[in-house]
């Protein structure tokens, strides 16, 4: 799935993964919390989602979020 934005935005977000270590890799953007009534995946599942992409592709990956939450849902994931 392609995703538009501002020039700008993209100006900086590029900017702010290559200060990351961003080589310009085909990235994959995964926001593993959830709202509302959704059901969630747990982080052990995530984990090996993420393990497989890694191991198969040449794709990097990005865990998205905000707040606490999400950080520590985050952290739970990369950490199994």
């Amino acid at each position: 799935m392609d995703l538009y934005c501002e020039e700008s935005s993209e100006e900086s977000v590029s900017k702010k993964l290559l200060e990351l270590g961003w080589k310009g890799e085909p990235l994959i953007g995964i926001h593993p919390s959830t709202g509302g009534g959704n059901r969630a995946w747990s982080p052990e599942k995530y984990a090996e989602l993420l393990n497989h992409i890694d191991t198969n592709t040449e794709y990097k990956i990005i865990l998205t979020g905000s707040g606490e939450k999400d950080l520590s849902i985050n952290k739970t994931i990369l950490h199994s």
